[in-house]
């Protein structure tokens, strides 16, 4: 099976709820690789936001197994302005093969990727 990086190169999105969102704040890209994974995954999240002020973005990344269950949350903090860039890794290494669903909330947007774990 070919070894495929996930690439959200982003200019729409989901929006919850009825919040507003400046012009100004963008996710630019959203990327989880390797894809198949053997459970350990890298994730790469950067934001642009040039509004000029500095301001708290809370960014969270959840896991989900195909019976809905959250298998892993990670929330993340940051507190600036201009590009934003978080990079992790996070370990799925103790749970069985299958397909994951990925959530990113951030900017009061959400992403959502599939995730194949191989074993």
């Amino acid at each position: 099976m070919k070894n495929l990086s996930i690439l959200f190169l982003l200019s729409t999105h989901l929006i919850l709820g009825n919040s507003t969102f400046s012009q100004d704040e963008k996710v630019k890209e959203f990327r989880i690789n390797p894809n198949p994974t053997n459970g350990i995954v890298n994730i790469e999240i950067k934001y642009a936001d040039y509004s000029g002020n500095t301001h708290s973005i809370n960014t969270d990344i959840e896991v989900y197994n195909t019976n809905g269950e959250l298998i892993l949350k990670k929330p993340y903090h940051s507190i600036q302005g201009g590009l934003i860039t978080i990079s992790d890794t996070f370990y799925l290494t103790g749970c069985s093969s299958g397909i994951y669903l990925v959530k990113l909330y951030a900017l009061g947007y959400l992403f959502v990727a599939r995730l194949l774990l191989i074993k």
